[in-house]
């Protein structure tokens, strides 16, 4: 019997090993190149341009911003705007009552002619009473109280209207 000895010898091609982490760290870096021109050279992760990023959303923020206090300006806008379309019409009555106030002091009228007048007369005071004031009060922007001072909010309890006395807005700026 012959003692034969088995070896087991193990060859490393170190060029061969070499050669493919070369070519995985090339595929690499053609995916990453590729991902960039694909998607128009756009920063995709802040490993990139960290600086371009922090300025891009910083940027991105202002925009966000700028168009909400734009739709608040708009919003503002439309608040006066129904506030002057009631100012209009209280200035068209208060324009018939001083025509109706004349009209009375004609000598001329006969008592049920002053009578009729003071009716109309009356008429138009109840409604400008109905625009600007009562828990129930007609002069409103998307429920806020236009004429009765304070923030325009209604209180639970009473004809009162919450807040400062003051009828001021203020915008605010960016």
């Amino acid at each position: 019997m012959v003692n034969e000895e088995l070896t087991l010898q193990v060859y490393n091609n170190i060029t061969a090993f070499s050669s493919w982490r070369s070519y995985n760290q090339n595929v690499y870096c053609l995916r990453q190149s590729m991902n960039k021109l694909s998607s128009g050279l756009r920063i995709n992760r802040a490993g990139d341009d960290p600086a371009g990023l922090a300025m891009s959303e910083r940027l991105r923020a202002q925009y966000r911003n700028t168009s909400k206090a734009a739709s608040n300006v708009e919003n503002k806008i439309n608040y006066l705007q129904t506030a002057d379309a009631w100012l209009q019409k209280i200035h068209d009555m208060t324009g018939r009552m001083a025509e109706l106030a004349v009209m009375a002091n004609d000598g001329t009228k006969s008592q049920v002619d002053r009578d009729n007048l003071q009716k109309e007369f009356a008429q138009m005071q109840n409604e400008i009473k109905r625009i600007t004031s009562g828990a129930t009060a007609a002069g409103k922007f998307n429920g806020l109280y236009l004429f009765r001072g304070g923030n325009g909010v209604p209180m639970l309890d009473g004809d009162m209207v919450e807040g400062s006395t003051s009828s001021e807005y203020t915008i605010q700026r960016i």
